[in-house]
């Protein structure tokens, strides 16, 4: 049986692939600049060419929204679709015949059981689609949906569906259809009985739960007004959802997050329809739950910029600063839109795009989020232990303008004297887990630009092949991001010119080396001349080589503090630091801005 696509020809539609002219066919002109191509990015708006295309190597990276990788990740970002299917989507596309790898025995039952419970979820979809509009049963379905300004084109475009309020109604049709009472049990679609498995959803409107290709692979079923129950009951988790893993509506908001460069959360199915239908089409939904690490993942890859829109309720409160925390431990610039009391996202929709869009714009940052929290516990409260939780939020804060601002708001709204509003910004931190976030964030801070001198390093060695050697020698020990360290005898390989494929998992990496690399070849015009190239890879060395040192001077000044270091440790304390004011005066006669 044919299984996996095999590597030869993986690597055929690869060579065939013509990463130029895919991009041109989506975004228009691209403009020769050396090697390289230029264009307009097509995961995000802008006015000027960011998106940098290697044509040999088939690698692709925007300076504007950092999205990298190679032929077959740009079709599978713009397209939705799986690393397979972009392999055979490109290969239809440059004439390559596709052969496949046969699979073992246990290998092609697995992928007839996944593809045979795909097909029980789409065949139960559309059965809760018909329902829904053709039985008398679904009555009061129909007119709860048209209250809440869900009309016909709506639920078609949604697939939203209604399970009838019997015991085997699903149950009994998937049987006839040979499917067994183990596919149901697996597929979510039924619940053991006492005698044999019984539907699951019994009387309730059904949301169908898709992936980001728009397959469907569970269901929530929202119980009729003024009937008792759970609001919703949802498929269970099981080898075929996992409801952390999806976002409601990505299949449908992917093209218009890639494009807004921001991705508006909220929590429930509802909101996310009412905002689509108003133009929002970048709304997914969390589901009730506070975004997962799997969430965000999905959409870092679409998008830097998260517009958190949750209830007004504390519960709501909590899901978002659950969220907008792991977030920003991404790198998503957050963004937290207070709803007034009692609305909920599809409530304010319902006032049309205007009052959306009002209540977007008046979005605050995580910081000013945490102090309106706090300050609105003044009350119940009382001053003290309000001021001491905001100073220990902003004491936890990096020094920003932001922080700035929220520093005189606090001073205002509780009339603090300048001494107590000195001393927000310093020093005796309560509230342990906000201190722990604020140490994190700058950590990572710290580490981000020490991953981008490295990375620019290493770009600066491509360009210049002939600096190269000499400088890797000099420097590469002194990395320490883990990816980049792999890539060094990659590097190596090819600067000399010898062709060679870079280690697996660092594609993404290896694009942006190459876009990267722009920045220091004459030929492209950022750099005016060979020298000024060279300058700056020395300045790049210089500064990879710096934090080095002072990686290795703090161990031996914690042991010097505590009388534990030896002669040998205070001799090379004292050879670190010459070391170390030598590299910085060199740095301070360096022109170059890197």
């Amino acid at each position: 049986m044919a299984g996996r696509i095999n590597r030869a020809t993986v690597e055929r539609v690869r060579e065939r692939a013509d990463l130029v002219e895919l991009v041109s066919a989506r975004t228009g002109q691209v403009r020769q600049v050396g090697p390289r191509a230029m264009a307009r990015c097509p995961f995000h708006d802008e006015k000027t060419a960011s998106f940098s295309i290697e044509p040999a190597q088939k690698l692709y990276h925007c300076f504007g929204c950092g999205v990298s990788g190679d032929v077959f990740k740009f079709v599978m970002e713009l397209e939705a679709c799986e690393f397979p299917e972009a392999v055979e989507r490109l290969a239809e596309r440059y004439g390559v015949p596709i052969e496949y790898e046969e699979l073992s025995h246990k290998e092609a039952e697995e992928l007839d059981r996944e593809k045979k419970i795909e097909r029980l979820l789409e065949e139960t979809c559309a059965y809760y689609e018909r329902v829904l509009v053709d039985s008398p049963e679904a009555e009061v379905a129909r007119a709860y949906l048209a209250e809440r300004k869900l009309g016909p084109e709506l639920i078609k475009h949604w697939r939203i569906g209604f399970a009838p309020d019997a015991w085997d109604r699903v149950v009994n049709g998937a049987l006839k259809k040979g499917y067994t009472p183990a596919d149901l049990l697996a597929a979510g679609v039924a619940s053991e009985g006492r005698q044999g498995p019984i539907d699951r959803l019994r009387g309730r409107i059904v949301f169908p739960l898709f992936d980001g290709r728009g397959r469907v692979r569970g269901f929530a079923g929202r119980v009729l007004p003024g009937v008792e129950g759970p609001k919703y009951i949802n498929s269970p988790e099981g080898p075929y959802f996992h409801k952390g893993k999806l976002l409601y509506g990505l299949h449908h908001a992917r093209g218009p997050i890639a494009k807004a460069g921001r991705a508006v959360i909220v929590e429930g199915y509802t909101d996310v329809i009412a905002l689509h239908e108003v133009g929002v089409q970048e709304a997914v939904a969390s589901m009730g739950t506070s975004l997962t690490e799997e969430q965000l993942t999905e959409l870092r890859r679409l998008a830097a910029t998260l517009v958190l829109a949750f209830d007004a309720d504390q519960a709501g409160q909590d899901a978002a600063l659950r969220g907008m925390r792991l977030a920003e431990q991404k790198g998503f610039e957050v963004r937290i839109v207070p709803l007034p009391a009692g609305q909920d996202p599809a409530e304010i929709a319902a006032s049309g795009k205007e009052a959306v869009e009002t209540a977007l714009n008046g979005s605050v940052s995580v910081l000013a989020f945490l102090i309106n929290r706090a300050l609105q516990q003044r009350e119940q409260d009382g001053v003290d232990a309000v001021y001491a939780q905001v100073r220990s939020i902003l004491s936890s804060a990096p020094p920003t303008p932001d922080r700035a601002r929220q520093v005189r708001r606090v001073a205002d709204v509780l009339r603090l004297d300048k001494e107590l509003e000195s001393r927000l910004t310093r020093g005796a931190r309560v509230g342990v887990p906000v201190s722990e976030d604020g140490a994190l964030n700058r950590a990572r801070k710290r580490l981000d630009q020490r991953t981008r001198i490295e990375r620019e390093f290493l770009a600066a060695c491509l360009a210049l092949p002939a600096d190269a050697p000499t400088a890797l020698d000099l420097t590469a020990d002194a990395l320490v991001e883990p990816v980049h360290l792999t890539l060094v005898p990659w590097v190596r390989e090819r600067v000399a010119g010898n062709a060679a494929e870079a280690p697996a998992g660092a594609e993404d990496v290896v694009a942006e080396l190459y876009a990267l690399s722009a920045r220091f070849d004459p030929a492209a015009g950022d750099v005016p001349d060979l020298e000024a190239a060279e300058a700056a890879l020395q300045e790049l060395m210089l500064q990879i080589q710096l934090r080095a040192a002072d990686d290795e001077i703090g161990p031996l000044r914690g042991r010097v503090e505590d009388g534990s270091a030896s002669a040998d440790e205070l001799r090379r304390l004292a050879v670190l630091q010459r070391e170390v004011e030598s590299l910085r005066a060199e740095l301070r006669n360096s022109s170059f801005d890197s």
